[in-house]
Formats: structure tokens, C-alpha cells, sequence
């Protein structure tokens, strides 16, 4: 399984979400607080899991239009492969 995750500042949501619909049927979305230079900031992150590698292209699309309408120089995204379990 691919584990993507794109992180962003916390802002616009709803427009947020959104746009990330229209390329993903399922993700996940958490608030969280990132620390750089010294500063701390208010993230989203969006987490997509995936049975198949996710192509470039359609991240690039995705992210460019969070930093578009974020006004932000850019996000994030980190992929990993992760094993998943399903308990019942």
C-alpha cells in the first residue's frame, strides 16, 4: 500500500476538500502544528491511501492549485509504502 501525504496550511477547507475530491474518492484530513525556522504553523495534512502507485502528474495538479488558492509558495508531500490491516 502507498501512503501519501500532503501538507498544507489550514486554510480554505471547505474549498480545500473540495479540490481534493475531484481527485481522490477517499482521504483523510487532520489539523496538526508544524514547526519551521524556529516558528510554529497551523497544517493540514491530507492523507491518501492507495493500492497503486498515484501518478506524479495528478499530485502536481492537485498541489499547484492548493498553492494557488492557499497564495502559498508550496506544500509538502511525502510518499511511503506502509502495510495496512483492516480489524474487525
Amino acid at each position: 500500500m502507498i501512503q501519501c501525504r500532503i501538507y498544507t496550511q489550514d486554510k480554505h477547507r471547505r474549498w480545500l476538500f473540495r479540490e481534493v475530491s475531484k481527485h481522490f474518492k477517499h482521504f483523510t484530513a487532520y489539523s496538526t502544528v508544524g514547526f519551521y525556522k524556529g516558528g510554529q504553523r497551523k497544517l493540514l495534512v491530507i492523507e491518501i491511501l492507495s493500492a497503486h502507485a498515484i501518478p506524479t502528474v495528478k499530485f502536481s495538479l492537485l498541489c499547484k492549485a492548493i498553492c494557488g488558492y492557499n497564495r502559498q509558495q508550496n506544500v509538502v508531500v511525502t510518499i511511503s509504502d506502509c502495510d495496512v490491516r483492516v480489524f474487525s
